[in-house]
């Protein structure tokens, strides 16, 4: 089977959408693809984030390889009005020819949803309540469990989202975090438990135990859409709000609130 390289930018949720458009992208051309993880955002640092996905990326059937690539050059600056393109010195994979992951650049950035962005990217229709990373582990403390992550960041929080209403109609909630902080500034702190998250693969475990996630960070919710696990975002207050609300069209999992003029949980 013909193989295509993809090269793949961070951060987490970046690049696991980024994952979700070479799901795409193999389904339209009957190919596996060979993901190049290029430098950019690791929090982590790229080779520690390059471990922990490995066996995760991995385990796909439509993926070939998964490398670090470090033969190229790019400008630190990337954003929707400044993207540079990558230059690619690696003689092997610019023979074979390669595709950059640049949805920075896509006329229907902050216009359209994700699924929409890579289905048009890729010319392919979008994924339909359909997962596109397949993991297999549990944790039985988390089963038929509701899972809160709410990322303190102003942007990112409002305050008419019912964190309350949702934790008094579930029995079992955990608030997750790798970063207590979080925890610490949750308004309704002392109705739940706290546990700290380590490692990717423990972000993976959880999610997929769970009957609920409910976020407002881009990487959590990505991993529970690619896990087709129901879920509730919290819309954040800025344009990212329009890279959530169109996907409910493709998933029944999948719903949103920005306040209760626009949108409710019921």
């Amino acid at each position: 089977m013909e193989k295509i390289n993809l090269l793949i930018g961070g951060k987490l949720g970046d690049f696991l959408l980024g994952v979700y458009g070479a799901k795409l992208l193999c389904k339209s051309k009957n190919v596996k693809v060979n993901i190049y993880m290029i430098d950019i955002g690791w929090e982590f640092g790229i080779e520690n984030t390059y471990k922990e996905l490995y066996p995760i990326l991995m385990s796909q059937s439509y993926i070939n390889d998964f490398k670090i690539l470090t033969d190229y050059y790019l400008d630190p600056i990337q954003t929707p009005n400044q993207n540079s393109q990558i230059q690619v010195f690696n003689k092997k994979l610019n023979k074979e020819g390669y595709i950059v992951d640049d949805y920075l650049n896509s006329p229907l950035l902050y216009r359209a949803c994700w699924s929409d962005i890579y289905s048009n990217m890729y010319k392919t229709p979008p994924l339909i309540n359909s997962t596109w990373l397949d993991f297999n582990k549990k944790d039985t403390k988390f089963e038929n469990s509701v899972i809160i992550h709410r990322k303190y960041a102003t942007e990112r929080l409002n305050g008419e989202f019912p964190y309350k209403e949702i934790i008094d109609n579930h029995d079992a909630e955990y608030f997750i975090s790798s970063n207590e902080n979080d925890y610490n500034n949750f308004e309704y702190k002392s109705d739940i438990e706290f546990v700290k998250v380590e490692s990717i693969e423990q972000w993976f475990t959880i999610i997929n135990s769970c009957y609920m996630f409910v976020g407002n960070l881009t990487a959590p919710i990505v991993i529970a859409q690619a896990l087709n696990k129901s879920r509730i975002v919290e819309l954040p207050n800025n344009l990212d709000t329009l890279h959530w609300v169109g996907e409910t069209k493709y998933s029944s999992n999948i719903k949103w609130f920005l306040n209760n003029n626009t949108h409710t949980l019921s």
